[in-house]
């Protein structure tokens, strides 16, 4: 298996940085500066993560980096119900000299 493809390398994380730096670089009107950045930041974070060693984890070691409980679509809509409210009452207060309407 390509080496691009294994769990935990960074060089698709590095490619995504490098063309990110590209575009940007770019969209100022730095084309030339854009190209040689790139592939400078590209090629240093990849050999960077190498030398230290550094990866991405693989979904075993990702699941143990998640909490216990993840909150269902349920619960995330009543914590902003219950949120908004707060907010919107406070803000209403403070645009009426205090008094809510």
């Amino acid at each position: 298996m390509l080496a691009v493809f294994r769990s935990g390398t960074l060089y698709a994380s590095s490619a995504l940085l490098a063309s990110g730096v590209l575009v940007l670089l770019e969209r100022i009107g730095m084309p030339n500066i854009a190209l040689a950045t790139s592939v400078v930041v590209g090629t240093g974070l990849t050999l960077l993560a190498r030398e230290r060693g550094w990866r991405l984890p693989n979904s075993e070691e990702a699941e143990e980096l998640l909490p216990d409980h993840l909150p269902n679509a349920n619960e995330t809509k009543r914590w902003w119900r219950r949120n908004s409210r707060k907010h919107t009452r406070s803000a209403r207060g403070h645009a009426h000299g205090g008094r809510t309407a």
